[in-house]
């Protein structure tokens, strides 16, 4: 019974109208609570077929969810030609990055979403992100888009955000159809590590339209595969962000536990001491009390298996 307004803005790019984004938005809490959901308008026909297998797939991750119907949507095809441009969702952290580089000729422009891990409120932070991007589309000649969103605070109340984030990120991906045929999703976990998670191979693609396709990329490659191509990148380097911890700062606080782990895999594949984001070294103590979260044990592994192949280490 609570009513969110939830706003898009973006100072670098016209956001298309339409039904799609905040179809994204819904459907994930609507299942949660075994609601239907009323779209009162025009749809894309390719995203409303591809939300039932959306929902078998989510349901089958959650028990307690339910498939729900969907309510006055009227199935539409795009009729504008689409322009074959190609995105790609950047937050400058290893993952982003690890996309990026691969299809570095290809992209034109970086997607930044301001709202989902630095919030609206944390000025500072935002400042020294933006200023990194700037930096990085201005080095590779890329065009960087920012979309301001509080999208986050209808999942904060419905969704966990592990099973959210995906949607999140497809809601703003639809607002900039009109400019993309192709946007490409980092990926989260390796293909033989994956586990249910919002951002997923399995299911990423059924959230497209006929007129741009989301594609989960880079999954083929563990966490140590990826850092070992973003080391290979200086500028990457100098602009890595990955903490969530350091609020009201910018860089990184090199003390939690993404911050401790990112640094050492960047150790073992030979790029941290041209890092230049941490504000806190790579403490062997620091490390040894990390609590290790079960969804990130996968990743710990392969820093372990790569120790045990190199010697050196």
């Amino acid at each position: 019974e609570k009513k969110f307004d939830i706003h898009f803005k973006s100072e670098q790019s016209p956001l298309k109208a339409g039904s799609e984004p905040f179809f994204c938005l819904g459907l994930l809490p609507a299942m949660r609570l075994g609601m239907s959901l009323n779209v009162n308008g025009e749809l894309n026909q390719q995203l409303l077929l591809g939300a039932e297998k959306i929902q078998e797939i989510f349901a089958s991750w959650n028990p307690g969810w339910q498939k729900i119907e969907i309510r006055n949507a009227i199935p539409v095809q795009s009729t504008i030609p689409v322009s074959g441009g190609s995105a790609c969702f950047f937050s400058g952290g290893i993952d982003s990055w690890y996309t990026f580089l691969r299809h570095i000729d290809e992209v034109t422009h970086l997607i930044f979403i301001h709202g989902l891990d630095v919030h609206l409120d944390d000025h500072v932070l935002h400042e020294g992100i933006h200023r990194d991007l700037e930096q990085v589309a201005m080095h590779y000649g890329k065009q960087l888009i920012e979309v301001q969103t509080n999208l986050r605070q209808l999942f904060r109340h419905s969704v966990p955000w592990k099973m959210a984030h995906g949607a999140a990120l497809f809601s703003v991906g639809h607002l900039l159809t009109d400019y993309f045929s192709k946007i490409y999703v980092p990926p989260s976990y390796s293909r033989k590590a994956l586990i249910p998670f919002g951002s997923s191979p399995l299911v990423d693609h059924y959230w497209s339209t006929d007129r741009t396709q989301f594609i989960h990329d880079g999954c083929e490659a563990d966490r140590m595969q990826r850092t070992e191509l973003v080391v290979t990148s200086d500028i990457a380097l100098q602009t890595l962000h990955v903490c969530r911890e350091y609020h009201g700062r910018e860089g990184n606080c090199g003390r939690c536990e993404k911050c401790q782990r990112t640094m050492l895999e960047l150790l073992v594949c030979g790029g941290l001491e041209r890092c230049t984001t941490f504000h806190s070294p790579l403490n062997p103590r620091r490390l040894a009390r990390l609590p290790i979260i079960p969804g990130h044990l996968v990743v710990w592994n392969a820093i372990l298996e790569k120790l045990e192949l190199d010697p050196h280490n």
